[in-house]
């Protein structure tokens, strides 16, 4: 896995000395789409590289956006991806690296196949940390003016992420968990 330098300014001062200031540009999240695993960073740039082996990505342990649908023309490496499941993903993964809690944030897998909305609160993303049931959140299929608030949803998922820390096997039959206006409510597995 390569870090992507950009130089951003590059000047030269008096006759040894010079000044560049650059961006580095390091994975975030990778998505895989059609057999291609793509690397992109937190402001949805996609990285150098496409066929980058699974135990690779694993290992660095980033989110991975699925349900993401392939575009007519990738952008190149250095370009924005410009995709509103894309986006939501990574506004979603940096909701929750906002919380601290690190082993969330390990090789979660971040599902925006029904996302689409420009406001990612708006969305419906569900999340699946490893090891635990499926998180979902965001608007009710049939309630189009509730809006989530990141506050409530950072709140409802700590408390579910605690509770399932402190009682694992309470979860065991738990297929997901819905976080939406009300309460969260569980769905058992059938």
């Amino acid at each position: 896995i390569r870090l992507e330098v950009r130089v951003d300014h590059a000047a030269w001062h008096a006759p040894k000395e010079l000044e560049l200031k650059l961006s580095l540009r390091v994975p975030y999240a990778w998505v895989e789409i059609r057999g291609e695993k793509l690397l992109l960073d937190k402001d949805c740039v996609l990285l150098e590289g496409r066929h980058y082996r699974s135990d690779v990505l694993e290992a660095l342990e980033l989110p991975v956006l699925k349900g993401a649908t392939r575009p007519n023309a990738l952008p190149l490496p250095g370009e924005v991806w410009v995709s509103a499941k894309v986006e939501q993903g990574i506004a979603f993964a940096r909701l929750l690296e906002s919380t601290g809690r690190s082993e969330v944030m390990r090789g979660v897998v971040i599902d925006v196949s029904e996302a689409g909305s420009k406001s990612p609160a708006e969305a419906n993303i569900a999340v699946i940390p490893r090891g635990l049931p499926r998180i979902s959140y965001g608007r009710p299929p049939k309630c189009a003016a509730w809006r989530m608030d990141d506050a409530k949803l950072l709140r409802d998922m700590g408390l579910v992420l605690d509770t399932v820390k402190s009682y694992p096997k309470m979860y065991e039959g738990v297929a997901e968990i819905r976080l939406g206006p009300d309460e969260p409510m569980i769905v058992p597995k059938t």
